[in-house]
């Protein structure tokens, strides 16, 4: 499967996944002029992430499983963010937050 879009300038965009849009990287492609596309489906993720930031949704919940502590968050954010069931993730805390590093 050809991963190679044409680009307005009618050259190959290649197919990359680190086009940065707010803060955020997103899978997408990138022609040498400079022109660039978010995939959509990761576009349309971050539109419902927006959305639910907007309608003040953007929460998790902390609950108890065994003798562990589990974060629970929207499914949009961890399509978003690609999570997987077993995914290891990163932690720190930083001035009283938790920074998640996929």
């Amino acid at each position: 499967m050809n991963e190679n879009l044409k680009c307005i300038c009618g050259k190959k965009a290649k197919r990359v996944n680190n086009l940065e849009y707010k803060g955020m990287l997103f899978k997408g492609w990138k022609c040498e002029c400079g022109e660039t596309l978010v995939d959509p489906y990761y576009a349309n993720m971050y539109l419902k992430y927006m959305k639910l930031k907007r309608q003040g949704k953007a929460t998790a919940k902390i609950r108890k499983v065994g003798n562990s502590v589990v974060l629970t968050i929207p499914t949009v954010i961890r399509d978003l963010l690609g999570f997987t069931d077993g995914k290891e993730v990163k932690f720190e805390l930083v001035k009283n937050k938790l920074l998640v590093e996929v």
